[in-house]
């Protein structure tokens, strides 16, 4: 029975238009010929069918309305119209918090015979849904198809970078920020994405890489406090001890932030470097004596 509703719902917007054809045909005719009566009997039928059409289509309609533009112009841009309401409905689950509800409306929606790019397009919903009910792993890959597409690009690849970052999938993560670089500094957007490349290569424990990318953030001047943080421990993964230590001083001079963990964070690249866990706040005390931690707090 499902399976001939959802045959009914996909076919039936092109049945209707068959069935308006053949009832101005069939009016036509009736004039024609001088038999009003039935011209009348047609047409108001045709227009009860259109009024019913109408009514049903009103949800949907204000579906539409309460989206923001930018997804009413992809889903329009990418699908046929008689599939407009039912993106529109799942999309609208997702701006309303309904993730779980948006996701098995968006799986019944790709079982359709898509094309590729409407697969992607779909994917990408599918993305931000995983991602907010805390799967990593399959909000990346649906991201990375929706890029791969080039659907909601610049944001699908932001996802997809992010997402497989959070699931440790850290050379896919690193694939994503890369080819997300260009598109960053022509269109001057994501200047965060820097700090946060430089997290994912010190987390591969690409000490070189991740320096490039904590001194491009320091060059756009973005967030410069996390950037120090992450120069000193890039420095320190290559060895770099008394260099990783002034970078230190002078992140936690600039009151660096610890929203991501930093200090957590330090300890683990320390822990795997096989050093003491406060390295960095020792070789600090040692070098600069207590005068500069009292001026740092």
């Amino acid at each position: 029975m499902n399976s001939l509703r959802e045959y009914f719902n996909k076919t039936a917007p092109g049945v209707l238009r068959l069935v308006y054809i053949a009832a101005v045909c069939f009016i036509i005719t009736a004039v024609c010929t001088g038999e009003n009566d039935i011209a009348w009997a047609i047409g108001a039928a045709v227009a009860v069918t259109v009024v019913m059409q109408m009514v049903t289509a009103l949800p949907d309609i204000f579906s539409e309305t309460r989206l923001p533009p930018y997804d009413v112009r992809i889903i329009q841009q990418n699908f046929p119209f008689t599939m407009w309401n039912r993106l529109y409905s799942a999309v609208a689950l997702i701006h309303q918090g309904e993730d779980s509800e948006a996701l098995d409306m968006l799986g019944n929606i790709k079982e359709f015979d898509l094309t590729e790019r409407q697969k992607a397009v779909t994917g990408f919903y599918q993305s931000v849904c995983y991602s907010r009910m805390g799967y990593p792993t399959n909000a990346g890959r649906c991201a990375a198809e929706a890029a791969d597409n080039n659907i909601c690009v610049p944001e699908s690849m932001l996802m997809a970078a992010r997402s497989f970052a959070s699931a440790g999938n850290l050379s896919q993560s690193e694939e994503y920020y890369e080819k997300l670089i260009p598109i960053s500094e022509e269109q001057r957007v994501y200047p965060f994405i820097y700090n946060e490349m430089g997290k994912v290569y010190l987390s591969a424990q690409k000490g070189d890489k991740a320096e490039k990318a904590f001194s491009r953030a320091l060059e756009i001047g973005f967030c410069s406090s996390n950037a120090q943080g992450g120069m000193a421990l890039a420095c320190l993964m290559q060895n770099r001890r008394d260099e990783a230590c002034d970078w230190y001083r002078l992140a936690l001079l600039s009151h660096i932030e610890d929203d991501d963990g930093y200090k957590e964070f330090a300890s683990q690249i320390c822990r795997a470097l096989g050093l003491p866990e406060d390295f960095l706040d020792i070789r600090l005390r040692e070098k600069y004596a207590d005068k500069t931690m009292q001026a740092a707090e």
